[in-house]
This record gives C-alpha cells, structure tokens and sequence, in this order.
C-alpha cells in the first residue's frame, strides 16, 4: 500500500509548551495510507533546542526535522519550515497547541472528502480559572468551524490548525510574506493568495487541537492591541496597489464603522464588559485600519519577550 506523506509544520519561540505539542503529535493516530514527518523552526537563536528535540524524535520514534530562523520574523520561520517539508500535504499546528489523536486523519479525509485543497481544524480554548467572564461571553478566542465540508471565509484562515495540499507548495511556490513577520497576519495574507489562486478552503469541526490561554492574555489591552493590529493588516491587503478613490472610499467606510461600533459600545457601557467589550474591540479595528491610512509604524506582535 502506497502512503502519503503528511509535513507537520510548527515555529516555536521561547516556549517550553513545544515538547507537550510534539507529544501529541507522536500520539497521532494515522491510517496505513497515511504517515508523517515534523519540522520544527526555532526563531530564538540564541535558545539551542536541537539536543533536545532530536532526542525527542528518537525516544518516540518518529521523524523530526529541525532548523532556526535567526531573524525574529515569523513568516520567515513559517517558510523555512515548507523549505524542509517533503509531504504530499502540509499542516500547520502552532507551539501552544495540544492535537487530538485523530487530529490529522480527520483532516486529511476532510480533504479528500470535499476536493478540498486547504482545511481548518477547530482550535479550542483552554481557559485558566482566573480568566474574567467577559473573555469567554465575548467570545474573541471562539474559533470552532461549522459543519464539515462547508467553504469558509477568509476570516477563519490561520496557521494554528490547518492542512494544505503540497503542490501550493512544491509547484506553485505559495510563501507566507515576510512584511508580515513582525505584525502578524501572515497567516490571512498566505490563505488570501491561494484562495485568489482558486483554491477551495473547507472546515473540519471534528478535527480539533486544544490551546491553553495564557495568563497574560487575560486583559482589556491585549485584545485592544490585537484588534488594531487586525485592523491594520486588514487595511494593508485591500489597499495594496489601489487608486485613491478607493482608498479614499475605504477611509470612509472606517470612519462610519468606527461612529458605529462606538455608539453601541457606549449603549452597552451601563450592561458591563460582557457587553461592550466586543463593539469596543471592533471601535479598535477601525483604528487600525486608520493609522494604516495615516502612514502610522505598526503595532508589533512577533520578535519580543
């Protein structure tokens, strides 16, 4: 029986949390016709984890690829995690995350299922039990996907639980963009361009990996900062290379939606933060989106303690 070959691509960045990851996924259970390899990219040079991980790779039997990306960009890391990756499909799973054991079956029967050539998995927050009730009823960390086999939208594009046929890569030359690095929303710009390409992008809700939030995520600011730092992305791919009427009408649209999430921020002030804290953190994207327009240094997320 002829097996495809499945390259599980994960960056890693000053977390110990990588080793329970690759746990879960040395307990993968696969089909005959299926079998895997991992690549992981440090982008901490000054952590050597080598040692470690081949070590890892021995004890459990499996194969294990390991490189660094020196520069702190994580669009670099993620590309030369697929300069290494052979597979016939590629995964992305993120360093913080815990695969179930029939993570990467389900997602690559999803694939052949519905013809897809991508398919995002379910990612389920694991909440502390200190974290505020706001966060959850707010739902910014919801990322569940609909029934199996359904097209979705762009917005539901992520590294953090994903499978991907391999000639996006091999042929195509598909590549996350390294402007995007130290911002993020490398992830959106990568899917972005292969659905501009044709490519169909299904979700699988039963393949699900788990994510422990961490406690300094459990803040007004983190969420505030994400959500400007969506809001710029967002402005740098529809405004690239356009004319200034759209621009100019894309501007627009900013200051009416920002006037908009404001008031209904402000109505649900009296209810309390599980209430405006949504509207509040879309009155923040539309900043983004302005200070993009104003010519404004972005926000940073990768590369920093």
């Amino acid at each position: 029986m002829s097996q495809s070959l499945i390259s599980i691509c994960m960056c890693t960045y000053k977390r110990e949390h990588v080793f329970l990851t690759l746990e879960s996924l040395a307990a993968q259970q696969l089909p005959g016709d299926l079998a895997m390899e991992v690549i992981v990219v440090n982008n901490d040079k000054a952590s050597d984890l080598r040692g470690r991980i081949m070590a890892f790779a021995d004890s459990h039997r499996f194969t294990v690829k390991y490189g660094v990306e020196p520069e702190p960009n994580i669009a670099l890391a993620r590309n030369l995690t697929l300069s290494h990756a052979e597979g016939d499909w590629i995964a992305f799973i993120d360093d913080d995350e815990i695969a179930e054991p029939d993570w990467l079956a389900l997602l690559h029967k999803a694939a052949l299922t519905y013809q897809a050539d991508s398919v995002m998995g379910t990612v389920r927050a694991v909440f502390p039990k200190e974290t505020p009730a706001w966060i959850i009823s707010a739902g910014f960390l919801d990322r569940s996907m609909e029934k199996t086999g359904t097209e979705i939208a762009l917005t539901m594009a992520r590294t953090g639980n994903a499978l991907l046929k391999g000639d996006w890569v091999h042929e195509k030359g598909l590549r996350f963009q390294s402007s995007y690095g130290r911002t993020g929303g490398e992830d959106s710009r990568f899917f972005r361009l292969l659905l501009e390409k044709g490519g169909k992008m299904i979700g699988c809700k039963e393949a699900v990996v788990s994510e422990k939030v961490e406690a300094k995520h459990l803040n007004e600011r983190y969420y505030f900062s994400r959500a400007v730092r969506g809001g710029e992305n967002h402005a740098r791919d529809q405004l690239n290379d356009r004319n200034g009427f759209v621009k100019l009408v894309f501007f627009c649209k900013s200051i009416f939606k920002l006037v908009l999430f404001a008031g209904k921020s402000l109505m649900f002030l009296p209810m309390g933060k599980n209430h405006y804290m949504q509207p509040a953190a879309k009155v923040m994207g539309q900043l983004g989106k302005l200070r993009y327009q104003f010519g404004a240094s972005p926000l940073t997320l990768y590369g920093e303690d």
